[in-house]
């Protein structure tokens, strides 16, 4: 049902509340996480496992294509990966297009990696997402090392977009195989987001780049979704500037088939991955 309904409604705030309602339907989210609003952090809310302490952190960045997502939709995968990490997990509620286009977003996720970082210490906060929050994941890594500042101790991404250009041969290729994304559904929303700027602007497609003694990174995308090329073109890209870059793929699941932790162990042995990823020294 959702791959109609996100091709047939053009509506972002109507696209949100359907996406709320299929989180709240289909999603399981652990009772043994709690969520907090951060103080003086607009649109943050810390995940943590009951009970366990860390001093480590993870930053979040949600999909969407850059439209819709929020806590409601992420309390699963979210619950899922503090859990696994056994670490806090920051969720963050950045602007949207169209009302906010490139860089409102990018420049959010760059604020709540210094609040953390200050908080924690640079070298034991990393950062993690999914779909358009991959995109901003490897933005904002791509930005902090542009400026010579502090990067995430390592990234993490799940089917991430990361080429706006519209010179994807996967995207038409999985066309029929793809679960979830319809074709006008991403249009609208990379359109919607990249506004103005250049497509090619690295900060809008890390494609296109520098991340020349970047932090590892771990990319899990499957075969047949419509975005698979996005995630092997940018590993390739990224072992020739000798980046260290791992890349899980799976065959038959559907894109960020991670937000059904807890329901489907797929998405629990992919989160734990992650998870172990991002916490390793």
């Amino acid at each position: 049902m959702q791959k109609p309904l996100l091709a047939a409604l053009p509506w972002p705030a109507v696209l949100r509340s359907v996406a709320a309602v299929n989180a709240m339907t289909m999603h399981k989210v652990r009772r043994d996480v709690s969520f907090e609003p951060v103080a003086g952090q607009a649109g943050m809310i810390r995940v943590a496992p009951n009970g366990r302490k860390s001093g480590k952190a993870v930053l979040y960045l949600h999909g969407g294509a850059f439209m819709i997502g929020g806590l409601r939709d992420y309390k699963a995968l979210l619950s899922g990966l503090a859990h696994a990490a056994g670490c806090a997990v920051y969720f963050l509620d950045y602007r949207k297009a169209p009302e906010h286009p490139f860089p409102a977003a990018l420049n959010d996720a760059e604020a709540a990696l210094r609040f953390l970082q200050e908080a924690y210490g640079a070298a034991q906060v990393s950062v993690a997402g999914d779909s358009a929050g991959g995109c901003l994941a490897l933005a904002l890594t791509h930005r902090v090392l542009a400026k010579e500042k502090a990067a995430p101790s390592a990234v993490a991404v799940f089917s991430p977009v990361t080429d706006l250009t519209g010179r994807s041969p996967s995207f038409e290729a999985n066309a029929a195989k793809d679960a979830l994304l319809p074709r006008r559904f991403v249009l609208r929303g990379n359109a919607a987001y990249v506004g103005d700027a250049d497509p090619h602007n690295p900060e809008v497609s890390p494609l296109f780049g520098t991340f020349s003694g970047g932090p590892k990174m771990l990319f899990q995308v499957d075969k047949t979704e419509r975005l698979y090329d996005h995630s092997t073109r940018m590993v390739a890209a990224l072992q020739e500037q000798s980046v260290p870059v791992t890349l899980r793929e799976s065959d038959g699941l559907m894109h960020c088939y991670q937000m059904y932790s807890s329901v489907t162990p797929e998405a629990d042995q992919a989160l734990a991955a992650a998870a172990a990823f991002l916490t390793s020294e």
